[in-house]
């Protein structure tokens, strides 16, 4: 897009400004791609806004990395300038060329291998001493993996067998009946809850009649003589009605026991499994802490295993 591209009607300020600058972005990717196909016809694309900015990313891109290479390029003729220049100066440059003309092919291969050798071991120097401490410095090095690889393998071993018995003790906690309620348990929980409460009315009602008992026997001790002896309330009957008060007792109490095993729960079904799930991640968290703790164990008597040896 040049210049005569530009609407020739009337414009706002900003409008003029977009319409330059878009004109100016669209000369610089014109001037770029005549660069890059250098004499060669540019394939015909779709000039919108989309196609304006990938190509003006690629563009920069490109420049990014021509320049890149171009410092490289300049570092590595440098650099070749000087070994160059080095070796020109260099007054034993004719005899280094001239031994090397004069190896024999066994000599030129155990050249390559002390080179090989200095290059793989990173060693400047290809003296013996210097060949042998860098062999030593890298079986150190060697040594010194193979011991953290046993340690990794034994803490290995022992995360695995903590996995194991973590997956054991999930295994039983899903297999508990009593974190996977029957379908009826709502039903007999209300159920025992109902028995509960009667139970506790008729306690209260036994409580009473016997609390009432002694101003009874005084209210018929002050009645007529000629009242009926077979309505009269016995020994007998108060010992009966004590066993059956003592009986409820026992019941309510194991109503109670058996009640309070799901205390805490909702009484939707849902909800009580999700409070067993967050018991179980709760749990979790706490084995995760304890292999932490663990595992600070192991690497504290690694450690004083390798000191020792030392």
């Amino acid at each position: 897009m040049s210049f005569s591209q530009v609407p020739t009607g009337l414009l706002s300020p900003s409008q003029a400004r977009q319409q330059l600058a878009l004109a100016k972005d669209w000369a610089y990717v014109d001037s770029w791609l005549e660069s890059k196909y250098a004499g060669r016809p540019i394939p015909g694309f779709e000039r919108n806004a989309d196609t304006l900015a990938a190509l003006l990313s690629l563009a920069a891109f490109n420049e990014a990395a021509d320049e890149k290479n171009a410092l490289l390029a300049q570092v590595e003729s440098k650099a070749l300038s000087e070994l160059r220049a080095e070796a020109d100066a260099d007054p034993n440059a004719p005899l280094l060329v001239a031994l090397e003309e004069c190896l024999s092919q066994s000599g030129r291969q155990s050249l390559e291998a002390i080179s090989s050798l200095s290059v793989i071991l990173a060693c400047p120097s290809v003296s013996p001493e210097a060949i042998g401490s860098a062999i030593i410095s890298q079986t150190e090095s060697l040594r010194d993996m193979h011991r953290r690889c046993a340690r990794i393998d034994v803490q290995q071993k022992a995360l695995e067998a903590e996995l194991a018995a973590c997956r054991a003790l999930l295994a039983s906690l899903e297999a508990d009946p009593i974190l996977h309620p029957a379908a009826s348990l709502a039903e007999k929980t209300a159920e025992r809850i109902r028995a509960t409460k009667q139970i506790s009315s008729k306690l209260a009602e036994y409580r009473s009649r016997i609390s009432s008992l002694p101003a009874r026997e005084e209210e018929e001790e002050e009645e007529e003589e000629d009242v009926d002896d077979a309505h009269a309330i016995t020994v007998g009957d108060v010992v009966a009605l004590e066993r059956e008060v003592r009986v409820c007792e026992a019941a309510a109490k194991e109503a109670e026991g058996r009640v309070k095993v799901f205390k805490g729960l909702p009484w939707d079904k849902r909800q009580a499994r999700g409070q067993v799930e967050n018991a179980v991640r709760e749990l979790d968290r706490l084995v995760a802490k304890r292999d932490g703790l663990f595992e600070g164990l192991v690497e504290e008597g690694s450690g004083r295993v390798e000191m020792k040896k030392r």
